[in-house]
């Protein structure tokens, strides 16, 4: 008997979200963003002398066809929700073909019950060290696969777990690197520990890898280093870890050792993690002051509100102040950081039941001040399994499951206490102000005065260059902006190695820019339809006071009220009419209740 064929998946996210980075990729010349990390880790878990794992079919890259479906035995794929819609698509073409889907990531972990029952469908549920060894074993037997893998169905033998079954991240491998092409991608992914001390009532980390962080080794970090070099990858590196401070030992244990490797190799990886508030606090200084030298050049943090009630509300004692206001507490760390040779990036947060009216008012203020380029300001949404979604689901406010991305979207999948069309107004504005050329050029300017020395420097090649060359022209020949003029001179008399760093903040600004410009039209649309509809409603109206004029006329210019918002969604393009098609239906559906 041959291997066993598998063929891994990496479902599509939507080109309009704040992470997808569409624009921005094809100024660089890259493909899509950042491989599938989970998934090509999960590869390593099926032992070559059983399995033949075929390449990456990357739906972000390329295409899936259906001969490589055919040729392979079983498909895996790993998804987080905002891929579900495309993860969807793969089961179901996957089913029809006659072939089996094994599913796993978070997006699985948090709703596999509901895939109960369906054929051709195994849910892959938690971490990969614990499940997958049982999947193997039941393919390499021949057994039929179950429904669902639980960490409590699945034996541990030979496995180092906690009390709630997750393992010791010794025992995670290193990915299949070779199932990719290095050159589809803009940067490569590193995990060094899982899980997260805090417990912010918004987010569902807890939930999926516990509040004790385990961290991997540093000698098993300087693989994983390595075994990027031996794909010949050079430049952006991503620790993919949601709070990489979360296990401080093991940072400080892990820093030193990377200083050495990147200091031996001339600095080969530009590094950018995630991490809390508390890293620009001075008791943890000692980490801070070795990020840069370790070849880090970015952070984000969740900083998401200024407002100590709403704080409160949200569990994040980690972000109070107990001698100062908030606003303060922020601006400090945010400067530590930014000193620290980093650039802080953050999240932003407006839907809170305890927000005030002014709240887009002060983050835009407080985003300009602390030099802020890149902010992922977003509306509150309830992920499935956190205090918030159990918070509101008790309270009978849950409107549907979240879509798993909250920035740069209209819906809320809840009823907030904010009037909800004042919240969504405030939200559209604020972005489209903070992501205006002179706002933002504006933060990238406060950043380079306050940043200090940044030890790992962009390579210049083919891609940077390509972008020099699209930002060069997109700014000065297709569509001149002079603030992005006025900050390149800037930056080249008082500070000319951040030149660089310029071009790569247009870049960015280029895609934050396009999607905000379609939410900003799509809002608008919104807005038309509703008024298309009240000035429908109120003709039919008189067209009732009137004699002679029955169903038939109401329903030509209910019609025509159709025709006119279809003709104005056609106008627009892209994402915006994407986001704004809901929005035609929602009026076409109104006019038929109103009519029947």
């Amino acid at each position: 008997m041959g291997r066993i064929k598998v063929l891994p998946v990496n479902p599509r996210y939507p080109e309009d979200t704040f992470w997808s980075g569409t624009g921005a990729l094809k100024m660089v010349g890259k493909k899509t963003s950042i491989p599938p990390l989970g998934l090509l880790t999960a590869m390593s878990m099926f032992p070559q002398e059983h399995f033949e794992v075929m390449p990456l079919a990357d739906l972000n890259a390329r295409e899936l066809r259906d001969d490589e479906i055919r040729s392979a035995d079983i498909v895996a794929t790993s998804a987080m929700t905002v891929q579900s819609e495309s993860l969807e698509e793969i089961i179901s073409r996957v089913r029809a073909l006659g072939k089996r889907v094994i599913s796993g990531g978070p997006h699985s972990s948090t709703y596999w019950e509901k895939d109960i029952g369906r054929d051709g469908l195994t849910s892959a549920v938690g971490e990969g060290e614990v499940v997958a060894p049982e999947i193997v074993k039941d393919l390499i037997a021949g057994r039929k696969l179950r429904q669902a893998y639980l960490p409590e169905q699945c034996s541990t033998e030979g496995l180092d777990v906690d009390k709630f079954l997750r393992p010791d991240l010794k025992h995670a491998p290193i990915p299949r690197w070779d199932l990719i092409n290095p050159k589809d991608y803009y940067s490569m992914a590193v995990q060094f520990s899982r899980g997260c001390p805090r417990e912010c009532d918004f987010c569902d980390i807890v939930k999926l890898f516990g509040k004790n962080p385990r961290a991997k080794t540093p000698m098993q970090m300087l693989g994983e280093f390595d075994a990027l070099r031996k794909i010949d990858w050079k430049g952006q590196v991503f620790i993919v870890d949601d709070n990489f401070i979360g296990n401080k030992l093991a940072v400080r244990a892990f820093l030193p050792k990377a200083v050495s490797w990147q200091q031996n190799r001339k600095y080969p990886f530009v590094l950018y993690t995630e991490a809390s508030m508390e890293l620009g606090d001075r008791e943890h200084r000692d980490i801070l002051n070795q990020m840069a030298p370790a070849g880090f050049d970015q952070v984000f943090v969740g900083i998401e509100s200024l407002d100590a009630d709403v704080i409160a509300e949200m569990g994040k004692r980690q972000n109070r102040n107990d001698f100062g206001s908030v606003y303060d507490l922020q601006l400090r760390r945010t400067r530590e950081m930014q000193r620290a040779g980093l650039e802080v990036t953050s999240g932003f947060i407006v839907g809170y039941d305890n927000d005030k009216p002014t709240v887009f008012q002060e983050l835009f203020k407080f985003i300009q001040e602390a030099g802020i380029p890149v902010a992922m300001a977003g509306l509150l949404g309830a992920p499935k399994g956190t205090p918030l979604y159990k918070r509101l689901e008790a309270q009978g406010r849950l409107k549907e499951q979240t879509r798993g991305d909250n920035t740069h979207g209209l819906e809320l999948n809840f009823v907030p206490k904010m009037d909800e069309d004042f919240l969504v107004k405030g939200y559209v504005q604020m972005i489209d102000d903070l992501f205006k050329s002179k706002n933002y050029y504006e933060r990238c300017r406060v950043l380079n005065d306050n940043r200090g020395e940044v030890k790992a420097k962009r390579a210049l090649d083919y891609s940077a260059l390509r972008a020099v060359a699209n930002v060069l022209y997109q700014n000065f020949v297709r569509k001149p902006d002079a603030q992005f003029m006025k900050h390149l001179a800037k930056t080249a008399v008082s500070n000319p190695d951040a030149v660089p760093e310029v071009f790569a903040q247009a870049v960015k600004f280029y895609h934050f820019r396009n999607i905000t410009s379609d939410l900003v039209r799509a809002r608008g649309y919104q807005q038309h339809t509703d008024t298309l509809y009240e000035q429908a409603v109120h003709k039919i109206e008189g067209l009732k006071q009137e004699a002679g004029h029955g169903v038939q006329h109401a329903r030509e210019l209910a019609n025509r009220t159709l025709h006119d918002a279809e003709v104005r969604l056609k106008g627009l393009t892209g994402s915006a009419r994407a986001k704004a098609e809901p929005f035609y239906q929602g009026l076409k559906d109104k006019l038929h209740k109103y009519l029947h």
